[in-house]
């Protein structure tokens, strides 16, 4: 698909991403060429396991699984203008963001019954995800003004996580003082783990890089790695007829974070056969990953920049930056089970999660501060770029986070005779997260925007339903839901006018509520062989439109960033199940 302007508009376009002037552009058009594609990226998948097992002597078994899966995607990134570019893409052009993955794991392990009394497996773990990213249909724009010439397909990097876990669990049922029968469970990990990131070519790096999708940068790349030692204990009785009471408790110590401890306590007591109450209380913790710690990614423009910096590198550490710290949790849940009836289910749940020191992306910075930061982590930027248009940020403990919330969920099952029956089914939530503090950086300077308060408190629903049946018999079933998600508030980057691309000041966004309508449709042909027909979303409600001054002149028609749905429309399939 190519898109052309009229000259006097084309020239007009570009006036207004130099002057911001939105007068021009009145009584003519607000939009350039739309995207081929939004949405989610073309992609292909095969995967397959193999597992098994083998009795050897004493009661000990011998088993193995292994996966492995090829993932390949495309996407279409922002239509560039005719103009960019005339004597490479005289018709203007569209990047393309491709990606080649190869993940696999291998696990070995053995198992038996009787380890001084225990119940005892011992296994041990290999995976590996790879990632090779690509970019085509796309121009280095600096390089070509330079040197008269471009590449127009560049490799930008090679992703590679990694895992290697071993472990041993011990279970046995002890008959304890005061508590009675209870089972134990104790056991032992150890968890090395990698994270690979690749340098892209040259013409991908230099002058600003590839257009939308920079490369990684030589001195960006690297490998890293960590150790991981965990012990943990758990420990379940009934204390009394219908009362169960569970314990855990976990250690582990980081080879970058040191020691932590972590607990849960859960307790469950039927009243009756109609009416059961329960409750949990548990504290966690969660380390940043290593990618986390070490990525890099930037998109690039015209015009500009904005990029996402490792915490630890120069750049980030100009901005303020300090190392990431583990976040920690507590929550505390309470629950009751109602049975009315045999066939009728409800369980209500509240439930209360305070975060601490969580990891949202902090900042941004923009401006002359955001090229100091590119140009201390050696990212150079596009000739003639404009410099409210750079912008840079980095992840970091943002925030203590407190989120309260209520889940209710009901099912009636209701017997039609003849082997067939219809199950109804609700599903309810209600949540809140409010922001109890918000830390500073190493320059003493707020580290969340109004933009990222919304990202973590109002740009996901705070209230959701979903409401339907399942029909079934011996051959066939139909299942019929609508799922309802409540309205969002965003706070959205300004991408024209006088306050485009500020970090400061944003685009005030309310997503109306959207109802979505599933259906699918299954029946056996044989007893090997069974055929689906369904859609998701098949009335094809798209979710509300963002602001005009927020859409990049209509091209970023919906919120991108906000959690409240796709906005992919209607999928419908056929779907053929071969058991072999």
């Amino acid at each position: 698909m190519h898109c052309q302007l009229d000259p006097e508009l084309e020239k007009g376009v570009l006036v207004y991403l130099l002057t911001k002037n939105l007068n021009f552009l009145k009584g003519r058009t607000k939009k350039l060429c739309p995207n081929h594609w939004i949405g989610d990226p073309a992609s292909d998948r095969i995967s397959f396991s193999l597992k098994g097992a083998y009795q050897l002597a004493n009661g000990i078994e011998a088993y193995g699984l292994a996966t492995y899966a090829h993932r390949t995607g495309n996407t279409f990134q922002i239509y560039r203008l005719p103009s960019i570019l005339p004597s490479v893409y005289p018709n203007g052009f569209s990047p393309r963001l491709g990606s080649i993955e190869n993940d696999y794991a291998i696990t070995a392990g053995r198992r038996g019954d009787d380890l001084a009394g225990f119940n005892w497996d011992v296994s041990s773990t290999y995976g590996s995800d790879n990632i090779s990213y690509n970019m085509w249909d796309s121009a280095n724009t600096t390089l070509y003004a330079r040197t008269g010439s471009t590449p127009t397909a560049f490799h930008l990097k090679d992703l590679r996580n990694a895992q290697w876990t071993n472990d041993i669990d011990l279970k046995r049922v002890l008959d304890l003082p005061l508590l009675g029968k209870t089972n134990i469970a104790l056991g032992g990990e150890h968890r090395h783990e990698t994270f690979h990131e690749g340098a892209g070519d040259d013409a991908s790096t230099i002058y600003g890089g590839s257009q939308a999708v920079p490369g990684v940068l030589a001195t960006s790349a690297g490998t890293w790695s960590r150790d991981v030692l965990a012990l943990y204990g758990d420990a379940s009785a009934n204390l009394a007829k219908g009362w169960q009471v569970d314990g855990a408790v976990r250690w582990e110590h980081y080879s970058e974070f040191g020691s932590t401890w972590s607990g849960k306590i859960a307790s469950r007591y039927d009243i009756s056969p109609v009416l059961a109450l329960r409750g949990t209380y548990a504290t966690g913790l969660r380390a940043p990953t290593l990618a986390e710690e070490h990525h890099t990614a930037a998109t690039v423009t015209t015009s500009g920049a904005t990029g996402q910096l490792p915490p630890g590198s120069p750049g980030a550490i100009l901005l303020g930056a300090t190392p990431l710290n583990p976040e920690r949790s507590r929550s505390i849940s309470a629950g009751v089970t109602i049975r009315p009836a045999k066939a009728f289910n409800v369980q209500i749940d509240a439930y209360q999660i305070l975060l601490r020191v969580r990891i949202p992306d902090g900042g941004p910075y923009s401006g002359s501060a955001a090229v100091a930061a590119f140009l201390a982590n050696v990212r150079t930027l596009p000739d003639g770029y404009t410099l409210s248009a750079v912008s840079a940020s980095y992840l970091t403990n943002a925030a203590n986070t407190r989120t309260r919330g209520l889940d209710i969920n009901a099912t009636w099952r209701v017997d039609l005779g003849a082997d067939s029956k219809i199950v109804f089914d609700l599903a309810v939530n209600f949540n809140d997260t409010q922001i109890q503090s918000i830390k500073t950086n190493a320059l003493g300077r707020s580290v969340l925007n109004a933009q990222q308060i919304a990202f973590l408190t109002t740009a996901q629903p705070r209230n959701s339903q979903v409401i339907g049946f399942t029909w079934s018999n011996p051959r066939a079933s139909v299942a019929l839901h609508a799922q309802r998600y409540g309205s969002i508030f965003d706070q959205m980057t300004y991408q024209q006018g006088a306050n485009a691309f500020s970090t400061s000041v944003f685009q005030p966004f309310r997503a109306s509520p959207i109802t979505l309508v599933n259906l699918a449709a299954d029946y056996k042909l044989t007893q090997r062989i069974n055929v689906t027909v369904g859609g998701n979303n098949i009335f094809n409600a798209y979710p509300t439109k963002v602001p005009e001054l927020a859409q990049y002149f209509g091209q970023a028609l919906y919120d991108r960033y906000a959690q409240q749905t796709t906005f992919n429309g209607g999928f419908y399939y056929i779907r053929l199940g071969v058991k072999l």
